[in-house]
């Protein structure tokens, strides 16, 4: 039996307006990592829309395209849906499922988001997540880690 580890690493920037309430933005995205057709990456565009008060229950939902290689058209190469439930004053539990074609990824992460500051130019926070996400051919453990300014 071969065993072998290939890391899978992704990023995005998302920029767009925020209320109390809803929030959509334009997302711009890459992903490192061995994909289907041979290349070691891809850079994504896409949409990133947030439902649900900024200190409350959330609903996040992330979808983007590839942009390198082109493969742009109607199906969308990936996404994340995410439910974000308050646990505390400071801390929000978070239920994410999440997939890339490109990369071959599909799974899901259980995790927490906390707010760490306020500065005079927003709110900083730290996620983590620990899950299952299966690239071929077989699962393997997910363990996710970010960081978040929202001005």
């Amino acid at each position: 039996m071969t065993s072998y580890f290939t890391p899978n690493i992704r990023g995005h920037l998302v920029l767009g307006y925020s209320a109390r309430y809803v929030a959509i933005g334009v997302d711009v995205g890459g992903g490192l990592g061995l994909t289907w057709d041979g290349f070691m990456g891809a850079i994504d565009a896409g949409l990133a829309m947030r439902l649900g008060s900024l200190s409350g229950t959330q609903l996040r939902v992330l979808v983007y395209w590839s942009a390198y290689p082109t493969l742009l058209g109607k199906i969308p190469s990936g996404g994340e849906l995410s439910l974000l439930v308050p646990a505390g004053k400071r801390s929000w539990f978070e239920l994410a499922a999440n997939g890339d074609y490109r990369l071959g990824l599909l799974g899901g992460t259980l995790g927490a988001q906390h707010f760490l500051s306020s500065t005079p130019t927003g709110q900083n926070f730290f996620t983590w997540g620990v899950g299952v996400m299966h690239s071929a051919p077989r699962p393997g453990a997910v363990f996710q880690f970010g960081y978040g300014h929202r001005y």
